[in-house]
């Protein structure tokens, strides 16, 4: 019986760019930390950021996998940790996903591969719903304790193209591979109803297209954290 799976690079060629790219975005993020550091190093040391450890452990285990801090009320508590579980999540399956392809391990395959294909689904359908309550919430709804800026904009808009460009690109590889562990992928099953349109003749052009530009906007979102508020996601545990 066949193991349940998928081909890696479905119809792209030349992927040895993205590892350039990686090692560029790598280099900004890398450049953007360093200034970071030097300007925590010309502040005055508190003295005591190594007292009362067991405390401190604590409450970062609570500020940050249980979004604490957020949590005071409900509704933006509540869309916050959507977005950060449903991210953290997809962060996972994507480091499962690169130890299998660029390191001699395999293990992606059979029942982690179906176990780890529904849950970063639901993670990313979760993730899309976090991330429109937000913008309606900062755009729509306009509370006066929300001051937006251009940065606000760029992380929210960057992160829901890259949720839905991931489930475009399962949907179309759905579609026209007719994968029969579709099933473990309900979101992108889902998807791959509208791929149809796409004839099949454009999709080795159409999904390449995608491909590289969702790996763009990855790339762009490592590089530019250091240089963004949104660095908390890093710096909270600190």
């Amino acid at each position: 019986m066949q193991q349940a799976g998928r081909e890696y690079y479905w119809h792209v060629h030349n992927h040895w760019i993205m590892y350039i790219l990686m090692v560029i975005s790598f280099g900004f993020f890398a450049f953007g930390a360093y200034k970071k550091i030097m300007m925590w190093k010309a502040m005055k040391p508190a003295g005591e950021r190594f007292s009362d450890i067991p405390k401190r452990a604590f409450k970062m285990l609570m500020d940050v996998m249980f979004q604490k801090r957020v949590r005071t009320k409900f509704f933006p508590g509540f869309f916050h940790s959507i977005i950060f579980w449903s991210f953290m999540m997809l962060v996972l399956a994507t480091a499962i996903l690169t130890i299998e392809i660029d390191t001699p391990l395999e293990f992606f395959h059979g029942n982690i591969y179906l176990v780890v294909s529904f849950f970063a689904d639901i993670a990313g359908a979760l993730l899309i719903i976090g991330l429109c309550i937000a913008i309606y919430r900062r755009y729509v709804m306009k509370p006066k304790s929300l001051q937006s800026d251009w940065q606000n904009a760029y992380m929210l808009v960057l992160l829901l193209l890259l949720a839905v460009g991931g489930f475009v690109l399962e949907g179309m590889r759905i579609q026209f591979t007719h994968d029969q562990w579709a099933a473990y992928s309900p979101i992108g099953l889902a998807f791959s109803k509208a791929m149809g349109l796409i004839p099949s003749g454009a999709v080795p052009v159409v999904y390449p297209a995608i491909w590289w530009a969702h790996a763009a906007m990855t790339f762009a979102l490592i590089a530019s954290l250091p240089y963004t508020k949104f660095i908390h996601f890093l710096l909270i545990p600190a």
